[in-house]
């Protein structure tokens, strides 16, 4: 299973440089089948850890205002808590019921002018 989610981070990486998400779209769906929602969490908080330190390191004279991003950075920590909190009362089969819930959800957005890719 080690192997499966090995293979599965590769392939995000490969994806994540094609259409810029790799990790939601590939990884974390195939981690949740393969093990309880709190191990597939803890799997990826070194690999999301590492790399976004890799691109706040090659990024940062572009980096936004300190205050943003401390509360970004809170806001994101206590998402994580409260997720985590939530897990343990889920069980298995709602959490593989939700995956690509907000795909499935129609777009609300009526501002012609908000980016969309062009693919």
């Amino acid at each position: 299973m080690l192997l499966i989610a090995f293979i599965a981070l590769l392939v995000a990486g490969i994806v994540k440089g094609a259409i810029g998400s790799g990790v939601p779209v590939i990884v974390v769906p195939i981690l949740t089948m393969l093990y309880d929602v709190q191990l597939a969490i803890a799997l990826l908080v070194a690999p999301n850890l590492f790399s976004n330190a890799l691109q706040v390191w090659q990024y940062r004279r572009h980096l936004l205002p300190l205050r943003f991003l401390a509360a970004f950075s809170i806001a994101g920590g206590l998402g994580i808590v409260l997720a985590l909190g939530i897990s343990r009362f889920i069980s298995r089969n709602t959490v593989t019921g939700c995956r690509g819930c907000d795909r499935a959800l129609p777009d609300h957005q009526s501002d012609e002018t908000s980016y969309r890719p062009a693919f």
